[in-house]
């Protein structure tokens, strides 16, 4: 298994994002990191995302939204992520005394959850929405490694994980420990309908 810098000038520290065998098919960058925004940045996927998911675009909450809209709301949310992590990358006022642990949320064992509401808590800026954006970690030491993301359209609360994201998180645990984190019944249980 591989592994791509983000950022951060050792492994002691910073951020890094797991490099999966099958991203190098697909894309220029072979990360999770990166083909995540390059996925959320990508009108074609989306909607292609949004008519595989059309399900929970009946949900209330998206009533009187057309898929374009979302589409759109989706790639600024993803500008506004990009943005707001570059501001952390460079200690841009606001976030020049804060480290990882301080924008990354835990929610299981060495499991992690980063959304841009972190940013707007921690700059104490109210915000619109719920966020639909969400990149999963493992902390090892003092850094933390992207394993994926998702896009947010049925509501679940952050700990409810995908059966992908499941799948992901279990093999960088087992690669780094030789023990995994969901056990097998929790995998084959899957979050979203």
């Amino acid at each position: 298994m591989k592994f791509r810098r983000i950022f951060g000038r050792s492994w002691e520290s910073g951020l890094r994002a797991v490099c999966y065998p099958d991203y190098r098919l697909k894309r220029k960058r072979s990360d999770a990191f990166s083909n995540l925004f390059n996925l959320w940045n990508d009108t074609q996927y989306l909607q292609e995302y949004l008519v595989k998911n059309q399900k929970a675009l009946s949900d209330p909450r998206w009533e009187g939204i057309t898929m374009d809209e979302l589409i759109d709301l989706i790639m600024e949310e993803a500008r506004e992520f990009e943005l707001q992590i570059e501001n952390f990358k460079t200690g841009e006022p606001g976030f020049e005394r804060l480290d990882l642990s301080d924008i990354f949320r835990n929610i299981y064992k060495d499991v992690y959850v980063l959304h841009v509401d972190h940013f707007y808590q921690i700059r104490e800026k109210p915000r619109e929405r719920e966020p639909l954006l969400r990149i999963y970690a493992l902390q090892i030491k003092g850094y933390f490694i992207i394993t994926g993301g998702l896009i947010n359209l049925y509501g679940q609360p952050e700990t409810e994980l995908e059966y992908e994201e499941k799948l992901n998180l279990n093999r960088l645990y087992h690669f780094i420990h030789k023990e995994y984190i969901f056990s097998p019944e929790e995998i084959n249980i899957q979050t979203i309908q």
